[in-house]
């Protein structure tokens, strides 16, 4: 909405020139799209003949408590507060001295791109309804006017009121909801028909969607007549989080690092606890810096949110550590309280007792298993490095930068790193990662899909993978047939190809059905003792993530990662070319003890 700007500030002067007359000294309300147009805005009236006269006030959802109160002080004696602000200011909050409003009509609308899986933010035209809301911001406690810049034939265009958000986001949790609603009440029917009664129905192929990802995520099965929840699916239904975070949930239970994964779990459901970073570049990098010390040399956002909560949970003086850290100390209570919220639903859901809360957390905070249980959870959310060009997307196939103060941002991998992410988001024309997580190759392998690996002979060509790795595994172990040097494989509905020795995927394949069954057992009975496979899965997975810094390809013994990704076989992203891979080493940070413990 750039060429609003201009507009924008012809109107202030307009809006003096009334003043002229009325002497009313009311302050004046600016609707923008977001932060960006605030900015843009500041920066017009700043060179404004006007800028002595005015005091520009910006209010946005990010802000931190303390700047958006400024809304509210009055301005100085001979000067005009002027208030630029998001659709924040609709409905949330009255400001008693605003009897102007200049509306552009526009705001930031979260949609849902089903062909590439994305949520988009992305400007668009308010409703009727939002138009008449800011309309009434004006004059709340005097006359006052609203002046909307756009025609009166825009205005009958647009929609009565927003789509609902049933309509523009991915319904996955709905329908995972909806099965177990059905479950419950014990009535017969298929979540399309469910769906059907709702006051704004999704349409099918969005329902579709939502049950396929069930599916890829082992939460739902297709039965006679429609979806049925496996036992995971069930767990996953009693938490009150999205369906990621209640399977990484699960699987940090399964593998005894509860305490921290429901740490950061917790925190996710606000917004990140730092602060002061919209817009001001070297408060980002110092966001970032702040995090890479919390992380510990660790790549991965999410462990420096661990980090942070403790130095505030152990701290006696923690608006001193609020200080040092850029945290919000009210976000930080949040957190406390959102923390403690969690543990209670783990116990009430059947997942924990408080017989078994010290198995749970049996591995302390191993960074290793930690990431695995990320990775397990966040699945299908996987990318690689591409070095200086960012990040491919494994699922929709995009590139993708990590957000600036993510730890991942601006480190110089090399290429090849594979990371865990909780979301990407669409801004735009511009594809944003966040809350990565650095994993082993040998993770994804392990532990994500349902379907059994894919796997053929590595003859250094770009050959699709044909073969199932359970019926590969069965008739190599029966013939003891001579192995090739070195197998592809990768997991069914995903791009990345691994390159890997013969008898270490044999090792894998059957470490991984193991695995497997281990989880669905501990799904079933979670006071259930863990098989002897679950001891040696977690040792593998601690020593490759240790391992991993200077690993070569797929080397024997378990000297080094037992995978890696296969130089140039990605399908080709949409933008740019993929980098090989090369050797698949992860950071140059060490990965601190032996064993991976954080």
């Amino acid at each position: 909405m750039r060429h609003d700007v201009p507009l924008i500030e012809a109107t202030i002067h307009y809006i003096e020139w009334l003043e002229c007359q009325w002497q009313t000294g009311a302050a004046v309300l600016v609707f923008v799209s977001g932060w960006e147009d605030i900015v843009a805005v500041q920066r017009q009236l700043a060179q404004s003949s006007l800028a002595p006269w005015l005091v520009v006030v910006p209010l946005h959802g990010q802000l931190t408590l303390q700047e958006q109160r400024r809304v509210f002080q009055p301005a100085p004696p001979g000067l005009r507060k002027v208030i630029v602000s998001t659709n924040i200011a609709e409905t949330a909050l009255t400001i008693d001295d605003v009897a102007y409003v200049v509306d552009c009509g526009r705001a930031k609308e979260t949609s849902y791109d089903f062909f590439t899986k994305v949520p988009t933010l992305v400007t668009s035209w308010i409703s009727r309804s939002a138009a008449q809301q800011r309309a009434g911001r004006a004059g709340r406690s005097q006359e006052g006017l609203c002046i909307h810049l756009y025609s009166r034939e825009r205005h009958e265009k647009m929609d009565e009121h927003m789509r609902p958000e049933i309509l523009r986001s991915d319904i996955a949790d709905v329908c995972l909801h909806s099965i177990s609603l059905l479950r419950h009440a014990g009535r017969s029917g298929t979540v399309h028909k469910f769906l059907a009664m709702s006051p704004s129905p999704p349409d099918d192929a969005s329902v579709d969607d939502g049950l396929r990802l069930l599916e890829r995520v082992g939460a739902v099965v297709q039965c006679t007549g429609g979806h049925e929840l496996t036992i995971l699916g069930v767990h996953m239904s009693l938490l009150p989080v999205g369906l990621h975070l209640a399977k990484i949930m699960v699987w940090a239970a399964f593998f005894g690092v509860a305490d921290a994964v429901v740490t950061m779990v917790a925190a996710l459901q606000y917004r990140e606890p730092f602060h002061g970073g919209l817009g001001q570049q070297s408060a980002l990098r110092s966001i970032k810096a702040i995090k890479q010390e919390l992380s510990e040399g660790h790549a991965s956002d999410l462990l420096a949110l661990v980090g942070a909560y403790r130095e505030w949970s152990a701290s006696s003086d923690k608006p001193k550590v609020c200080e040092r850290l850029r945290l919000n100390p009210g976000a930080m209570h949040r957190w406390q309280a959102g923390r403690n919220r969690l543990h209670d639903e783990l116990r009430s859901s059947g997942i924990l007792s408080a017989a078994s809360w010290d198995r749970a957390n049996r591995n302390g905070s191993s960074v290793a298993l930690v990431a695995a249980a990320i990775c397990a959870g966040m699945y299908p959310n996987l990318a690689s490095s591409n070095g200086s060009k960012g990040l491919l997307l494994h699922q929709g196939n995009l590139m993708a930068k990590p957000s600036y103060s993510s730890v991942v941002s601006g480190t110089g991998a090399s290429g090849g790193e594979l990371y865990s992410f909780a979301e990407v988001t669409q801004v735009e024309e511009t594809y944003s990662v966040s809350q990565l997580t650095q994993i082993s190759p040998l993770m994804p392998l392990l532990l994500c899909g349902e379907a059994p690996l894919l796997v053929e002979p590595d003859h250094g060509a770009s050959s699709g993978i044909s073969g199932v790795a359970d019926e590969w595994w069965k008739r190599e172990l029966a013939t003891g047939g001579a192995p090739a040097a070195m197998m592809r494989a990768r997991l069914e509905d995903g791009p990345e190809v691994y390159r890997v020795e013969h008898s270490v995927l044999l090792a894998i394949c059957h470490l991984r059905k193991l695995t497997r069954a281990a989880f669905q057992a501990f799904c079933a009975t979670p006071a259930q003792e863990h098989p002897p496979v679950v001891a040696t899965v977690e040792a593998l997975l601690k020593k490759d993530y240790v391992a991993q810094s200077h690993s070569q390809v797929c080397t024997r013994g378990g000297e080094g990662s037992c995978a890696a990704p296969l130089p140039g076989t990605h399908d080709a992203p949409r933008r740019g070319a993929v980098k090989p891979a090369g050797k698949g080493r992860a950071h140059g940070r060490g990965y601190g003890k032996a064993g991976g413990k954080w």
